[in-house]
């Protein structure tokens, strides 16, 4: 399975499990995704968002202008980060705290747990009780870890994707539910980590919120051509028109305070100074 496959099953599973419906004040519906048309103090539609699209400050200020109190919106997916221990105790507390912070910058709350051992029945229990108090689980491992998750998915759940068809075992990925939960099984390497959790991730995140304007990978315009067009790689980006971002320098190591701002997709081959090629910014706080 190709990776644009694997996110068509993420969202058409993720879109029959969204979450419930909250009524909360409006100065509390900053970034939430709105669920059903604002109504005035006239009991009028008020015009800021459409249902599925998410309550911008400046949709929330025109909203409280014109005398709305309340708003009815998705709840935010409750998600379950996991880390299982490998021989690199570095790389993973890397993952750890890489996945909590793309996830904290997109506004949401993780819950996470110490490293877990790589002990199938300690992996076992850890994942199927978080399957019954989440909306989604995230757990990173290397190739070790992800085979102990693999059994347990296996024998408890339900896998949608099994396998994608990308650069190697760093980048491997799986996609299950279990009980009330969805969950990722996402690598260790960074690179492979950020590029899963913003095309995998996001796009599990905006089905269960039930959100229409998905964040979808952009159109990227490289300087040059792809030394491994199978592979995910780090990038710096400037946008020169809307909804296509030039690629000035890809295949970047990251080192602290590496200028890096988005991630080139697999399979993008396009040539140098076409728009063919698919790229995701990272969040910025």
């Amino acid at each position: 399975m190709n990776l644009t496959d694997a996110l068509e099953t993420v969202r058409r599973v993720g879109a029959v499990r969204t979450t419930d419906v909250q009524t909360l004040a409006l100065a509390r519906a900053h970034r939430r995704v709105l669920a059903e048309e604002m109504l005035g103090p006239d009991a009028s539609p008020v015009d800021v968002a459409a249902p599925g699209q998410v309550l911008t400050p400046i949709a929330v200020a025109h909203a409280a202008r014109v005398g709305v109190e309340i708003a009815r919106v998705r709840r935010r997916p409750t998600i379950a980060v996991f880390v299982i221990e490998s021989g690199d105790r570095g790389a993973s507390d890397a993952a750890h705290a890489l996945l909590t912070g793309l996830l904290r910058a997109d506004g949401l709350e993780p819950t996470a747990w110490p490293s877990l051992q790589a002990d199938e029945r300690n992996v076992e229990i850890a994942i199927r009780d978080a399957g019954c108090a989440f909306d989604a689980i995230a757990v990173c491992g290397d190739t070790n870890g992800r085979a102990l998750v693999d059994r347990v998915l296996a024998a408890f759940g339900d896998v949608r994707v099994a396998a994608l068809d990308l650069d190697g075992e760093a980048a491997a990925f799986r996609f299950a539910t279990l009980d009330a939960a969805c969950v990722l099984a996402l690598p260790l390497d960074p690179l492979a980590l950020a590029g899963l959790y913003l095309t995998a991730g996001r796009a599990l995140i905006d089905a269960l919120e039930a959100r229409t304007d998905r964040r979808l990978p952009q159109r990227a315009r490289l300087d040059a051509p792809r030394a491994t067009p199978r592979a995910f790689e780090w990038a710096r980006a400037r946008v020169d028109e809307p909804g296509v971002s030039t690629l000035v320098s890809t295949g970047m190591e990251v080192s602290a305070g590496a200028p890096v701002d988005a991630v080139l997709l697999p399979e993008s081959e396009g040539a140098a100074g076409d728009a063919s090629s698919l790229a995701v910014p990272l969040p910025t706080l």
